[in-house]
């Protein structure tokens, strides 16, 4: 990894009681375009940190804190100072000292008495080390976002930035299997943009796409914080609205409608106005199966359906005694609709 260093922007806290050797020891430093900080007990130093945080200390290993411990062990374990890279300054030349420290949390040991050029080449080194850890850092936070754009684009829909079909079919298998286990109802939505093949054959598919996305977000920015919103496929969504009865869920459906009906949409100086129609499936679960997803949201698709049969621009909920051959075309099949969902979800 190449790393370009620059000196001018460190910061070097000496901590010494030696004053002869803090002065020297500073203004080599200085010389070489280091900027220097001192401090001659546990005090000084925090208050130094406190205000100009270093890159670098230089300590005493014999230095103490003011509880009597050796201020390295202190200046390891304080949230301040725990990440500053510490090199140890020491008369200490036996091995016990050497392994006390690294094993303390020094980054360096250097014995006294020194020449500069070592601490110099030493302080250059922690220097080259932090670069490469920023390095590092920057280079795994772009990786991470990396990843979390590729995670988002595996359940978003690329137009609408909604979830798509496959997240929100197999995300309803859990909150199904939540809604059996705790007894609690759970409602669908099935939502389309009536007459929308006229809206696109008139003002074109672009006209047609931004419509999709404005129609999105008004259905995102009506719903509660606790509903689902997807795109399903088209100019269909669905919405789950968990925890809700069927009269609640009206109440939530008839919101959308009315919200998309007196809304206008200005689009390359064209103003649509436009309706939905929502077809409505409530209930209480009583099997976590995949089964009982494609059953309910199959259900609140007939009550779509139903809807639009009957005028469109209209909330319908769904019924136990509709007949599926009135409400599906002949050209269908309920048997293979039921199956395509199931599918999907198996994916």
């Amino acid at each position: 990894m190449k790393v370009t260093q620059t000196d001018n922007d460190k910061k070097v806290l000496i901590i010494d009681k030696d004053k002869s050797v803090t002065s020297i020891l500073s203004n080599r430093l200085k010389s070489v375009g280091i900027d220097v900080l001192t401090a001659i007990d546990e005090d000084s130093a925090f208050d130094v940190i406190s205000k100009n945080r270093p890159d670098i200390i230089l300590l005493d290993i014999y230095m103490k804190s003011n509880n009597g411990d050796d201020l390295l062990s202190t200046l390891t374990n304080n949230h301040l100072t725990s990440n500053i890279p510490i090199i140890i300054l020491s008369s200490a030349i036996d091995v016990n000292s050497k392994v006390y420290g690294f094993l303390s949390g020094a980054s360096d040991y250097i014995v006294k008495p020194f020449r500069f050029a070592e601490v110099y080449a030493r302080i250059k080194n922690q220097f080259r080390i932090i670069s490469m850890q920023n390095e590092l850092e920057k280079k795994n936070k772009e990786l991470m976002e990396k990843n979390m754009l590729l995670q988002e684009m595996t359940i978003t829909d690329g137009l609408t930035g909604l979830y798509n079909k496959r997240y929100i079919l197999n995300r309803l298998v859990n909150d199904i299997s939540h809604a059996a286990r705790y007894k609690e109802p759970i409602s669908f939505l099935m939502v389309d943009i009536d007459h929308f093949k006229r809206i696109n054959d008139t003002y074109g598919h672009l006209v047609g796409d931004v419509l999709l996305k404005n129609v999105a977000q008004t259905l995102k920015n009506t719903v509660r914080d606790v509903d689902i919103v997807a795109r399903y496929g088209g100019e269909e969504f669905l919405i789950v609205v968990p925890n809700e009865d069927v009269l609640g869920t009206k109440i939530v459906a008839e919101r959308l409608r009315q919200k998309i009906e007196s809304s206008s949409f200005i689009i390359d100086n064209n103003e649509l106005s436009i309706t939905i129609s929502v077809g409505i499936r409530s209930a209480n679960i009583t099997s976590d199966s995949n089964t009982e997803v494609t059953k309910l949201i199959g259900e609140a698709d007939l009550a779509l359906l139903k809807a639009k049969s009957d005028g469109r621009n209209r909330v319908e909920v769904f019924n136990n005694c509709y007949s599926t051959e009135k409400v599906i075309n002949s050209n269908s099949n309920p048997q293979s609709y039921s199956n395509n969902i199931s599918a999907n979800i198996a994916q």
